[in-house]
């Protein structure tokens, strides 16, 4: 595993967050090393650059997002080996980000600094290890986060036999519908 800078790999997902105006956040997941980073990485660059020069906060506590590129991104700030939540209410509090960027959520400090972007206006784009959608949602704190709304679509990454980088959408609608029918065939109301 070599992490390296591909440009335009997260042109699809830039895609959805415009296509929802900025207003959903979104998580990305997959098993390790399918390359979620890199399409995290890749996704900072093209939302604090031309056309959008979103202002972009990109969270790096694991020195692992953090890009030589980035000299040509603007408005993007990088809080780069700060513990998440700290970096995130950082951010807030004095760069006013419309996007947060960070990478393989799921602690319990990592949520509550998240849920306490609700109504604050900030979009989050975010990854997380999981093989489906419903092993993501097994995971207590992406539940309470899907639960508050703080992510409105949610994109499983995969790879082909040729390496190619393959990208399956769900909504925020499609994620409870999946959710009730898994609860409705084991009995749980």
């Amino acid at each position: 595993r070599i992490p390296h800078f591909v440009k335009n790999v997260a042109r699809p997902i830039v895609d959805v967050l415009e296509h929802y105006s900025f207003s959903r956040g979104i998580l990305i997941y997959s098993p390790p090393a399918v390359g979620k980073t890199t399409v995290l990485r890749d996704g900072a660059r093209m939302l604090s650059s031309f056309p959008y020069y979103k202002r972009v906060s990109l969270i790096d506590s694991r020195g692992e997002l953090d890009f030589p590129e980035r000299v040509n991104c603007p408005t993007l700030d990088v809080y780069k080996f700060y513990p998440p939540d700290a970096a995130i209410e950082c951010a807030v509090r004095t760069m006013s980000p419309e996007i947060i960027i960070c990478d393989e959520i799921g602690g319990a400090r990592e949520r509550d600094a998240l849920l306490n972007l609700c109504g604050k206006g900030v979009t989050v784009m975010a990854s997380a290890h999981g093989g489906n959608i419903l092993e993501i949602m097994m995971n207590n704190d992406v539940a309470l986060l899907h639960k508050n709304r703080v992510f409105g679509c949610y994109v499983e990454l995969s790879r082909n036999k040729n390496n190619q980088m393959g990208f399956k959408y769900y909504t925020y609608e499609q994620v409870e519908e999946q959710v009730m029918n898994v609860k409705h065939e084991i009995g749980i109301t």
